[in-house]
């Protein structure tokens, strides 16, 4: 899967579409200074939606932003020591890899984009040339929901709490095999 992505999407339009459904949504006050049209990278903050109780999937859910690239619980020293690529999680090992094992159980959350970016080499690319941005995107725009595992850690530089997340991948689709092999 990616590692950029857009949600071109407010607030309001995310609100708007669980209320069909009759899904409670709370948003976070304080809104994103991010501009819809500027991708989300690694360790920047982006929205997720987690359930407000756990226990109680019908009470709704909350909307709040996060650092994308999941830092363990069990991480105590600085988050620039936590190295160890953690922005999306591999399904066939999810429920058993120590990074992600715990949120999978207990911390599962949707992430809303309306695309994301996959890099290739064209025909001809040399080592140290650029690569061809690809943007992967849904007709009309629409909102899509990935799946997403989040994580509350006190690493030494955050003793107040640092929350994160990360997506969970699987094999691609066929049309997006042709650029990446995961999605």
């Amino acid at each position: 899967m990616c590692n950029e992505y857009l949600k071109r999407a407010a607030a309001t339009n995310l609100a708007e579409l669980f209320s069909e459904y009759g899904i409670p949504l709370r948003i976070d006050e304080a809104a994103p200074n991010r501009a819809l049209d500027e991708p989300i990278r690694p360790t920047e903050r982006a929205t997720v939606l987690r359930p407000l109780d756990p226990a109680r999937p019908t009470a709704g859910l909350e909307m709040v932003d996060l650092r994308w690239w999941l830092v363990p619980a069990f991480h105590r020293g600085p988050v620039k020591d936590w190295r160890a690529m953690s922005t999306n999680a591999r399904i066939e090992t999810v429920a058993t890899a120590p990074t992600f094992k715990d949120a999978y159980r207990h911390r599962r959350c949707l992430v809303p984009l309306t695309s994301f970016i996959e890099y290739s080499e064209p025909a001809g690319w040399k080592k140290g040339q650029p690569k061809q941005r690809n943007e992967i995107s849904w007709a009309g725009g629409d909102i899509r929901f990935f799946a997403g595992l989040w994580e509350r850690a006190t690493p030494a530089d955050f003793p107040e709490g640092l929350e994160s997340f990360t997506f969970i991948t699987g094999p691609a689709a066929p049309d997006v095999r042709p650029i990446h092999d995961r999605c």
